[in-house]
């Protein structure tokens, strides 16, 4: 949601949707993330992380790739997106 307004709706953690969450764990804790329950934080740059669910809410075909800083990202639908909400 942050994304899609700029910022202008701020969100307190990045949710992420991935296979394999152990996997991913335990990559945000060689890159210095602390896991809190179902989140992961880094307070030396504010950041949570928490991965809700393995498989996406809504629908691929409204997936949106972004390319930022020469990495491609994939956001969730706006329409999926504010369903949720």
């Amino acid at each position: 949601m942050e994304f899609y307004t700029l910022g202008e709706y701020a969100t307190l953690d990045i949710d992420l949707i991935a296979p394999k969450r152990e996997v991913i764990g335990q990559i945000l804790e060689r890159a210095g993330f602390q896991r809190e329950g179902r989140h992961w934080y880094r307070t030396d740059v504010e950041i949570a992380v928490e991965i809700p669910s393995e498989t996406l809410a809504g629908s691929h075909q409204r997936v949106e790739s972004v390319n930022i800083e020469g990495y491609t990202v994939h956001i969730i639908g706006k329409e999926d997106l504010l369903v949720d909400r």
